[in-house]
């Protein structure tokens, strides 16, 4: 263990000010720094030589010495973490900082120095993105996570059968050049290009293609509910798939241009942190530091500009609002870009590009089981409590703008005033709310707890991982559900997403009525814009009813140097690496 992670257990255990002096046997050093005392001793002496502390010790065995703590944990903390990663690594300098447990303002500081003082990328000529995000991204994993982040990386890592082109609003193919259909939509067939290579040099094939959507039909997929209206997917040569729906499907091609129809190369090898595409970027390293991606110089359509993408994890970036600003002004910074907002001044060398977000973030109510599913007046009255700019005001941070509705495309504009808020309601018991860490869900939660209590309704609020928050004993025990509502770029899609993707709330909680509504309406809908205006009518009756409660919408940011080129956000409100070029 190093000298200084020993001075900082003496800190902390003995709790005591800088420049104050204070008594302490040489045990009780020795408890603090989980040492023997003859170690103890040692360590002291060391200390004392490098001018940490000022040290009296007292005379006879066991009696008390006199100690004077002078340098300050946190700096010492910041130095040699800068240290760390100018002479060994990153990962060594995250590490250390959060083994040590470095408070949120070191770690803060520590990043942005570093992102100006250190040069990441030896090679000068390598058009790198580098930016920070707020968590590690363990999972890479169509079939195992729908998070706005990995969605957001896995459209660079996957190519789908179709995309969606916002410019002509229509389907255009992508791993398929053609499809079609039988008259009633029911079977789709669709042609695979030729050639295509996935990362490892291994060739597209229907069988992968079969194998990688196949695995949503397994049950733990969050795209498990849209893929039980398929009934087979079966290759009819190397190059052409079949796929059979158990009614009309006019909503198959919006389903596979999400993270749904991605086509990952499935191995009995452990592949979701590293997982194998065909798309423009391939991955490099993941791990709880850093997500390293490069430009798939093979990809069918074209290569990337960019060369590579790194993206380095530091949990405190979600809320934050400040920044140093001489990092910003700061042409030779080595990070380019940013996605949070944490900068009240962007300098003269950095541009920024802002839009709201076209989803929000939701609350549901449990339309299955408890209180809140058989008692109405109690789910008008938490709605009527959480609405209006309350949450935005308090909170802050990247939250902007209150939500009536679960996507902003479908807002007028011309909301009208709430209705009173109730001033205090009995409901008899106490409901639980359940959430998953990130996102800001922690503090949306204890915000909504509180709001509720001032009013008499008691929420007991649980934070679980987001892996637990995906299962179906999660939904059923919460009588509340907080999450993400992410959008896509087609219309259709979002709203498939909202009633048929488990990591959406919406999707969890549903009146049976209404569950069994959905059902029918996907095997039966004659097409595409019907089955969109359908599926909008029963969001506004979920609304209504006050089963889903939209909240709020959040800023999405990016901050970049003017040598950017091609900026653009996508509907996850994240930068597109396919468009982006230096100069």
């Amino acid at each position: 263990m190093h000298l200084l992670e020993h001075y900082v257990q003496l800190c902390r255990g003995s709790d005591q000010p800088l420049r104050l002096s204070f008594t302490l046997t040489l045990g009780e050093a020795a408890a603090f720094m989980q040492v023997s005392p003859r170690h103890a001793k040692i360590l002291l002496r060391e200390m004392e030589t490098e001018r940490w502390i000022t040290r009296q010790p007292g005379r006879g065995r066991g009696h008390k010495s006199t100690l004077t703590l002078l340098a300050d944990v946190e700096q010492l903390m910041f130095e040699h973490a800068l240290s760390l990663a100018r002479y060994h690594s990153l990962d060594q300098a995250l590490f250390f900082l959060q083994s040590q447990k470095g408070s949120a303002e070191a770690q803060k500081r520590f990043w942005f120095h570093f992102s100006r003082e250190i040069t990441i990328d030896k090679d000068k000529q390598a058009d790198t993105l580098h930016f920070p995000s707020y968590r590690p991204l363990p999972t890479l994993d169509p079939a195992q996570t729908s998070r706005r982040t990995e969605n957001h990386i896995m459209r660079y890592l996957f190519n789908r059968l179709l995309e969606w082109d916002g410019e002509i609003n229509r389907f255009r193919p992508s791993l398929a050049h053609a499809w079609e259909h039988n008259e009633d939509a029911s079977v789709w067939t669709f042609y695979l290009r030729k050639g295509v290579l996935f990362h490892d040099g291994q060739t597209l094939s229907a069988e992968v293609v079969r194998e990688s959507l196949c695995a949503h039909k397994r049950g733990h997929s969050p795209h498990t509910p849209a893929y039980v209206l398929i009934k087979e997917l079966r290759p009819l040569s190397k190059l052409t798939l079949q796929i059979k729906c158990k009614g009309p499907a006019w909503w198959l091609p919006a389903l596979l241009t999400t993270q749904a129809g991605s086509v990952m190369l499935r191995t009995e090898a452990d592949t979701e942190a590293l997982p194998i595409g065909t798309g423009p970027f391939s991955v490099d390293k993941n791990t709880n530091h850093r997500l390293s991606l490069s430009a798939f110089a093979s990809h069918f359509q074209s290569r990337p500009q960019l060369d590579g993408v790194k993206m380095y994890f530091h949990e405190q970036l979600y809320d934050s609002q400040v920044i140093d600003e001489s990092i910003l002004a700061d042409e030779e910074s080595s990070n380019n870009f940013y996605n949070y907002r944490h900068a009240t001044h962007t300098g003269e060398a950095y541009l920024r590009l802002s839009e709201l977000d076209d989803g929000c973030k939701v609350l549901t109510l449990n339309g299955k089981r408890g209180a809140v599913a058989t008692d109405q007046k109690l789910r008008q009255a938490i709605s009527l409590l959480l609405g209006g700019h309350s949450m935005v005001r308090e909170l802050g941070g990247i939250r902007t703008k209150e939500a009536r509705y679960l996507y902003r495309f479908t807002e007028d504009g011309s909301l009208k005033p709430r209705d009173s808020s109730p001033t205090s309601y009995n409901c008899g018991v106490t409901l639980t709310l359940i959430t998953y860490a990130g996102a800001g869900n922690e503090a949306d939660g204890a915000w909504i707890c509180k709001r509720l209590l001032a009013a008499g309704i008691y929420i007991e609020l649980r934070v679980v991982s987001y892996e637990e928050w995906l299962t179906p004993a999660c939904a059923d025990a919460a009588d509340l559900l907080l999450s993400e509502q992410l959008s896509h770029e087609n219309e259709l899609s979002t709203y498939i997403g909202a009633f048929f993707d488990r990591g959406n709330a919406t999707s969890r909680q549903l009146p049976d009525e209404h569950k069994q509504k959905l059902d029918q309406l996907m095997k039966t809908s004659p097409s595409e814009a019907v089955l969109l205006q359908q599926l909008q009518e029963v969001e506004k009756e979920l609304r209504e009813r006050s089963f889903v409660l939209p909240l709020y919408r959040v800023q999405q940011l990016a901050l970049y140097p003017s040598y950017c080129r091609g900026v653009q956000l996508n509907a996850l409100g994240w930068l597109d690496y396919a468009n982006v070029w230096f100069c």
